[in-house]
């Protein structure tokens, strides 16, 4: 049986009712024609779920936008999309080609402000979002009672006499699916060790972003980046309207995990009963940042799962927390992100994880003291 739009139907009447499967789902290949944005290559991908998104050959694989039933899940930035011979690494010229997106992915060098370190000057949030991808692909077929696509593809940011690193990309989704998974794996192709920093800007915009909607992250500890204060619960946990004149707020947690090791945050607009949730594993990105931005005319929520907290790579935190790769080592990280579609989703997505955590929190108990009960939910 497939499952689609809420029902299922069997592959066969499906396919009776179709002359291509892409009067359905498929991924589109695009090219982006005017402005800043031209020569952008991208796919746009759908899935017969209602669920959109835009892939950008370009630039890293990152997503320019995401949909749903029509409606903008994404924040896109001022700038809007820009073409990567724009790219300037100084400083605050960041801003000038920042696109927000669905997904901007932050690294390997560097994440967070500029810095130099020995001889290498690192931009903000480092260079491989702005790299295009080789090595590239779009698989479209059907396995059995499933109907899978998938773009993959390869990004290296590397120079002579320095590193060699290679981040290998795959997203795919699913017919039916309302929900899509990135698989990254980061590579040392070069011959010394090598520092990595991994974050995905994952941001959102209106209407999903409004006034009341609420972001669901159980967390364990919360700070203001600003001031390094332990953070009023209320103020990163809701949304207001745009405010003229205002600034961001950035908060760093350390999520809360289910007995399983993963993390799952979401942002929920109850108005238009739709949220949008991440699920990963916290060992792969055990730190999470919030990037609460009410400025009118930018305004914007990210969620960021990322390998340490964005303070550059010369920090102290940064040096502290940081993930090394050998000669010819590797390291893979998945992220899922997904809808939830309706009241009763809303609830069921908030119980099992609250009830995960809660469950979770209770083997913490038992394990220090030693006295794990012979229970077959622990086990």
């Amino acid at each position: 049986m497939v499952k689609l739009l809420g029902g299922e139907i069997e592959k066969a009447d499906l396919l009776r009712k179709i002359g291509r499967i892409e009067q359905v789902a498929g991924a589109r290949p695009v090219k982006l024609a005017s402005g800043k944005a031209e020569g952008i290559k991208a796919w746009e991908i759908y899935n017969g779920s209602g669920l959109e998104f835009c892939v950008m050959e370009s630039k890293c694989l990152d997503l320019l936008y995401a949909k749903y039933r029509g409606v903008n899940l994404s924040f896109l930035a001022k700038p809007g999309a820009v073409a990567p011979e724009y790219f300037n690494v100084h400083g605050m010229e960041f801003g000038r080609y920042f696109h927000g997106g669905m997904l901007y992915t932050c690294g390997l060098g560097n994440i967070g402000q500029s810095c130099v370190d020995e001889d290498t000057e690192y931009n903000w949030h480092g260079r491989i979002s702005q790299t295009p991808a080789e090595n590239t692909g779009i698989n479209a077929e059907w396995n059995g009672d499933e109907y899978l696509i998938s773009v993959k593809g390869d990004m290296h940011e590397a120079a002579h006499s320095h590193e060699h690193l290679v981040l290998k990309r795959k997203i795919s989704t699913r017919l039916g699916a309302k929900s899509f998974t990135i698989c990254d794996t980061v590579e040392n192709q070069g011959f010394k060790r090598e520092a990595i920093m991994l974050l995905y800007h994952i941001n959102f915009g209106y209407p999903l972003l409004d006034r009341n909607t609420r972001v669901v992250l159980p967390t364990s500890i919360t700070e203001n980046y600003v001031n390094y204060t332990k953070s009023d619960e209320q103020a990163f946990r809701h949304i207001t309207d745009p405010v003229d004149g205002s600034s961001c707020d950035t908060y760093f947690h350390r999520p809360a995990t289910d007995a399983s090791g993963y993390t799952s945050v979401a942002i929920i607009n109850d108005d238009l009963r739709l949220g949008v949730y991440l699920r990963y594993l916290r060992k792969d990105f055990p730190f999470m940042v919030e990037w609460k931005n009410m400025v009118s005319g930018d305004y914007a929520l990210a969620l960021e799962p990322c390998t340490q907290y964005p303070l550059n790579r010369m920090s102290k935190e940064a040096q502290k927390n940081m993930q090394f790769l050998d000669p010819l080592e590797d390291r893979t990280y998945n992220l899922e992100i997904g809808i939830i579609d309706g009241k009763e989703e809303i609830h069921d997505f908030e119980m099992k994880l609250f009830g995960a955590i809660k469950l979770m929190s209770v083997v913490l108990i038992f394990t220090k003291r030693n006295i794990m009960p012979k229970c077959g939910v622990f086990k």
